[in-house]
């Protein structure tokens, strides 16, 4: 789901919501996303014996517009894409593999594990996603119709990309280019990376 939020790069100032106790979608994020994720398979099966279950992108309107953003980028990247959806109570989590021809013989995987909140009110707070890494956060949007804050995992996880956090408000403008409203977490790994 990387192609879906990265976009709108700018910044300004704008109020955070203080939440109380484990933000339960950052919670889910570090449970099922992190251990696995140079395995998309043994991810999705993590998943399913946490208690998700199986979904399909036209259970809910904007997933199916993100989804159908990164096949159309996808598609114009000449690169194919598998996604695995599941849902639990007002939750989604998405398992994508993107598998790309980066020379002749030569192909590239990325697997990105993303955990959705469409009816969302507020973003993950700042100071628990920081938690998950080392790294200073780099805050890419901070405007009253969005947030999107980064954090580099690359020098901790082998083949990470950046942990991300988004947060776009109903009625946000930014829904054009995002397809969604509410608040995402996700991560890209090269999943020919080795492990430590």
């Amino acid at each position: 789901m990387l192609a879906s939020l990265a976009v709108l790069l700018l910044t300004a100032a704008a109020p955070v919501k203080e939440v109380l106790g484990p933000d339960p979608r950052l919670a889910a994020f570090q449970q099922f996303c992190l251990p696995h994720r140079l395995d998309p398979a043994a991810m999705i099966s993590g998943f399913e014996q946490g208690g998700w279950s199986l979904s399909a992108a036209d259970a809910n309107p904007e997933l199916a517009a993100v989804t159908q953003l990164d096949q159309d980028r996808a598609s114009e990247a000449e690169a194919t894409s598998e996604t695995t959806i599941l849902r639990r109570d007002n939750l989604f989590a998405t398992v994508n593999v993107l598998t790309a021809e980066i020379a002749q013989d030569e192909t590239a995987r990325y697997g990105t594990c993303a955990i959705w909140d469409f009816d969302a009110a507020f973003g993950i707070p700042d100071q628990q996603a920081s938690s998950l890494s080392s790294a200073e956060s780099r805050i890419r949007l901070d405007q009253s119709y969005g947030r999107i804050v980064q954090w580099d995992l690359s020098s901790a996880l082998p083949g990470a990309g950046n942990l991300q956090t988004s947060y776009f408000p109903e009625g946000s403008p930014a829904a054009v280019q995002t397809g969604f409203t509410g608040t995402a977490v996700f991560l890209t790994s090269d999943l020919g990376a080795r492990p430590h």
